[in-house]
Formats: structure tokens, sequence, C-alpha cells
């Protein structure tokens, strides 16, 4: 026994990080809630699709989402579709004078499953989330890993589904509140993935 008390002091316990995201999965959130942004108007609905099967993500961003109207000028609604190397973006009516399907970053593809458990996350303990009142892990990646500073992730402790993301934008800081009761797992309908003719290996006019 003396041994063993001898030796508890000198055990470490790794701090704990982020689960791996389902292989393939669709789930709703709220954005444009808590942002210092022009834009901040109302909670916006969006849908996220995810399946590493394909190596495909689709963001699907409601009318007034700050990506839709910041970057992109529309009030309409606006999808970010990843491919295994790059991200397309999508405008929906009401259109602008930008072009409504090409590739807007040639850089960045749909992350793997393991991506928050895999990144350099500090775990800053157990919080009840704010927004949702859910029991949440509440995790941190450090300023200096983006240019734009600190990013944020709440994960549920029941089922570790993602809760909240949050991120800087370039006047303020946008929430992703998750919708965990919608999120459904299995591989979405594959259409939610599709190109509109014409558009596949298009680069957008910079």
């Amino acid at each position: 026994m003396k041994i063993v008390l001898f030796l508890l002091p000198f055990l470490s316990f790794a701090a704990p990080t982020p689960f791996p995201w389902p292989v393939a999965f669709t789930i709703n959130f709220l954005s444009n809630i808590t942002t210092g942004s022009k834009d901040q108007t109302h909670a916006i609905h969006n849908t996220l699709y995810y399946d590493w099967n394909t190596k495909n993500q689709a963001v699907v961003h409601g009318p007034g989402a700050f990506e839709c109207a910041h970057f992109y000028n529309t009030t309409g609604p606006c999808t970010l579709l990843f491919t295994a190397t790059e991200m397309y973006r999508l405008l929906h009516q009401p259109t602008t004078k930008q072009q409504q399907c090409c590739i807007d970053l040639t850089n960045l593809g749909t992350l793997p499953p393991s991506w928050p458990s895999k990144t350099n996350a500090t775990y800053l303990g157990k919080i009840t989330d704010p927004f949702s009142s859910q029991s949440v892990e509440e995790f941190a990646w450090p300023q200096d890993a983006s240019p734009m500073g600190m990013h944020s992730y709440l994960e549920s402790i029941a089922t570790h589904c993602p809760v909240t993301f949050t991120f800087p934008v370039h006047d303020g800081i946008q929430d992703y509140h998750f919708d965990t009761q919608s999120q459904i797992i299995g591989r979405p309908n594959a259409t939610v993935f599709d190109l509109p003719p014409g558009c596949l290996g298009t680069i957008c006019n910079k």
C-alpha cells in the first residue's frame, strides 16, 4: 500500500480531446447570433451535410447569413461546397453580379472526421452552454493558430455531438449553434453535393 500511495502523485492523465465526427451525418445550426457585425439581424437557419466517403461537405446558409452577405454581397442564401481539395461557392436567388458558382478557395477541402481530435485544441473544462443549456466540454485553439484569432468548440458531454463553434469574423464574433436533436447519422442524399452544369473546375474571378 505504501508503494501505491508513493506512486500516485507521479501519475499523469492526458487532457480530453474533442471526439472525431461521424463519417457521415447531417445537422442543422443557427448563426448570426453573437457578432458585432452590421449583418446581425436575427438567427439564421443553416444545415451542414458531411460525407467523408466521398470527401464532400456542404454548408447551406439561409438568407441573411453573414457569409452570404459579407463575402458575396447577397441577401439570398448561399452554399459552401467542399470537395477533397477545394471549396465552391454557390449563390442562389436573388442573384448578384458575382459568379453564381465557382471555386472560391483552391486550397481548402473537406477535413477528415478526425480533425477535432487531431488538432492542438486546449481543454478548458466542463461548462453549461449559455445558448442551449447543455452540459458541454469546452476546447479552444490558440490565437496564433489562426491569423484572425481564437476559435472555440463546445461538445456535448452526453453525445459528443458538436454544440457550438465560435470563430472571429472581420468585425465581430460568429457562432454556429448546432441543433443536436437534428443530427442524423448516415450519408446525406448525394444530390446535395451536385454542382450546376458548367461549374465544375471553374475558378472565381477575383
